[in-house]
């Protein structure tokens, strides 16, 4: 899926192109299965949200982990897509994907706790640090997924090192998406009109659904692309690190 031109310097409005068209293609490569436990999700954190804590601050804070630790898994679930070449069968492609994802789910676990708690501290002193926190530890399920990255805090401080110099643009594409994640949902919520339970529900699916993959392609290129910027990084060396992680 990725190919030579994905890993090389290229202009913010060329990889936001290229990522959009990923976004497309990563649509269309995802069983309906992972469509229904993105439903499933989000239904049930509203459920329990709404049953057991709904009106407290402990609600915003479980909807909170619970949204940042959808997407940072996400976000490395869809990079294994993106790794994996077009000589698999799609459904080949989808057992090499879930084989190497299954492997990093206690990793995603603790390190999205790690950046939920550090973030949320750093917001609790004065909200900026916890926000410059959490967009220099963006990079983190990408160096799990596609680098040798096994311990959680070497990934993390990894992700830190490639977001460093190029902090404001990471920010600036993922605040696009926040954005556009928002004004959709505003969007769709004041035409249905309705506070009920299931209509919240299934806006919040509908949104991330429709939303992820772009968010993931454009992410997940940018982080090769910062990558090849200011290492010794092509498309070679991106091929020879994805074999390795997936067959691993």
């Amino acid at each position: 899926m990725i190919k030579e031109e994905h890993v090389m310097p290229q202009s913010l409005n060329d990889l936001l192109n290229s990522g959009l068209k990923l976004g497309v293609s990563l649509l269309k490569k995802l069983s309906i299965f992972f469509y229904v436990m993105v439903l499933v999700y989000f239904f049930l954190l509203h459920f329990v949200s709404s049953l057991f804590m709904e009106g407290s601050q402990l609600s915003t804070v479980f909807m909170s982990f619970a949204s940042i630790s959808f997407s940072l898994a996400a976000t490395a679930y869809l990079m294994y897509f993106m790794m994996v070449t077009d000589e698999h069968s799609k459904k080949d492609q989808r057992k090499l994907v879930r084989r190497a994802f299954n492997k990093l789910i206690p990793s995603l676990i603790i390190g999205g706790t790690l950046i939920f708690v550090l973030s949320t501290l750093g917001s609790m002193l004065f909200i900026l640090p916890g926000i410059i926190l959490f967009i220099y530890f963006l990079f983190f399920p990408q160096v799990m997924a596609l680098e040798e990255k096994k311990q959680v805090f070497k990934a993390l401080k990894r992700s830190v090192r490639i977001v460093r110099g190029s902090f404001f643009v990471v920010a600036g594409v993922y605040c696009l998406f926040l954005a556009v994640q928002a004004i959709t949902a505003i969007m769709i919520a004041f035409l249905i009109e309705s506070s009920s339970f299931y209509v919240t529900a299934f806006i919040s699916s509908f949104v991330h659904i429709s939303l992820i993959p772009f968010q993931a392609a454009v992410l997940n290129l940018l982080y090769l692309e910062r990558r090849s910027e200011r290492e010794a990084f092509d498309y070679e060396v991106f091929t020879y690190e994805a074999k390795q992680r997936l067959k691993a």
